[in-house]
């Protein structure tokens, strides 16, 4: 939550986003039309262009009551998103490289898998 608190209108690049991470690490991330068209909305609450001037603990509630209205929470919608993205690539690597996570483990405990994944593969075994 922290990384989104810190986006100025500068770490926004067409469909890519900047983000700055744990450790002083920056990283550039996709974002999705509609995740741009709200950002395009906001305006920067700072001369230096931040768009969000909120706590930790105001923004986090917030999330929360934006991501409930939706049905899910803010780590829920990470994961949500981390296992939609494994679905269409089929690659953990790729996945943890979007979420920002330092190992594939940690990304393999944000993807859902079907019980059945393997069906389709196996069938002519």
């Amino acid at each position: 939550m922290n990384e989104a608190l810190s986006v100025n209108i500068s770490d926004i690049q067409g469909a890519q986003l900047t983000v700055h991470g744990k450790g002083g690490k920056a990283r550039r991330v996709p974002v999705g039309k509609q995740v741009r068209t709200a950002l395009a909305g906001l305006p920067p609450v700072h001369a230096a262009g931040r768009l969000f001037d909120w706590s930790y603990h105001q923004a986090k509630y917030r999330m929360s009551l934006a991501l409930r209205a939706g049905g899910r929470g803010f780590h829920a919608a990470r994961k949500h998103s981390g296992t939609r993205l494994y679905r269409a690539t089929i690659d953990f690597t790729r996945v943890g490289l979007f979420l920002g996570h330092a190992s594939v483990d940690t990304t393999r405990r944000y993807v859902a898998l079907e019980e059945n994944d393997v069906q389709n593969e196996v069938e002519d075994f």
